[in-house]
């Protein structure tokens, strides 16, 4: 039977813009610079100013669909859950082994793009999505058919969602039935903005699904320091934050990556696996994206820790030196 997966429940519509700054007869000149607009700006304070838009580029965002698109890439059929009402002009745009299903309006992220950076204004109310609406969205007897022929399920960017403890708590039932996938991912992605109610909240949760399954928990260098620094109330830095995570979460996997490599601890084992840093990269945005979907398809096909590590960095690599996904191996 061919592998396949599951990733839920972001969405983001992304649209990005360039600021033209004047027009001539051979084109547009544009606001190169984010510190020349900001001068510009400052100099009309307490002044009407308009400043044209053009469209440079839209899809569909967030870490689901990049997580999903970066799996399918590797030759796993994947179905994605999210917020894509808004997006279904731009499904085309996904990986073709990508199956989307909806579970409300899509958040919209406005890109403003410069030389030196790029400026992202935010419109993010689905994410306060509810339990109760989540439910009227979630069409169970599909989601279960589809789980069950799953390898694994990933659950990613759970800061984001102000009730996904509670979505969560209602998923447990059906998550931790024999018959569904061992594999369970979560990515927290940035904790500052939750507070030590929630992530205890979430703690008990994991440790819960742990028991049954193989709960795997991604994240980056800085969210594991802010996460021990918001469950323990204490600061750490570098390797010592995985390993006082992987002590309190005995039966989950942790895995921590970034720049430099990755590591994960599992019970009383430790693998690092280093990685060249990409010097002069093409994109920055979704590199734990497809990191976490790297590892994920190595332990999919039981590639070993060490092994899923290497194809993590691998895949997080390419898709920063040439802005796109790696193909199938």
């Amino acid at each position: 039977m061919r592998k396949k997966c599951f990733i839920g429940f972001d969405g983001y519509r992304d649209e990005i813009y360039r600021l033209i700054k004047r027009r001539t007869k051979e084109g547009y000149e544009f606001w190169d610079k984010m510190e020349d607009l900001g001068s510009y700006l400052q100099n009309n304070c307490g002044k009407s100013s308009d400043i044209e838009l053009m469209p440079a580029a839209a899809g569909i965002g967030g870490n689901g669909p990049l997580m999903a698109g970066a799996i399918a890439s590797l030759g796993i059929q994947t179905t994605c859950m999210g917020l894509f009402d808004d997006c279904r002009d731009l499904m085309e745009n996904l990986n073709h082994k990508v199956d989307c299903l909806s579970i409300g309006r899509s958040n919209r992220c406005t890109a403003l793009e410069f030389s030196n950076g790029k400026l992202m204004l935010g419109q993010l109310e689905s994410m306060k999505l509810d339990c109760d609406n989540f439910k009227n969205r979630f069409n169970k007897e599909e989601v279960i058919h589809i789980w069950r022929e799953c390898s694994l399920i990933g659950i990613v960017n759970w800061s984001a969602f102000l009730y996904m403890n509670d979505i969560l708590a209602f998923l447990e039932p059906f998550l931790m039935k024999q018959e569904m996938p061992q594999l369970l991912f979560f990515d927290l992605a940035d904790l500052t903005a939750r507070s030590r109610e929630d992530i205890l909240e979430l703690v008990s949760l994991l440790k819960r699904f742990g028991k049954r399954k193989q709960v795997i928990l991604g994240l980056n260098n800085k969210e594991a320091e802010i996460f021990v620094q918001q469950y323990m109330n204490i600061e750490v830095k570098g390797e010592q934050a995985g390993k006082i995570l992987a002590a309190e979460l005995r039966d989950c996997l942790i895995v921590i990556h970034g720049i430099e490599g990755a590591r994960c601890y599992w019970k009383q084992e430790q693998v690092v696996e280093k990685t060249q840093k990409v010097e002069q990269p093409k994109i920055l945005t979704g590199a734990g994206d497809h990191f976490n979907a790297g590892f994920c398809c190595g332990m999919i096909n039981k590639l070993g820790l060490r092994d899923s590590l290497r194809l993590g960095n691998k895949a997080a690599g390419y898709y920063v030196r040439y802005g796109r996904n790696m193909e199938e191996i």
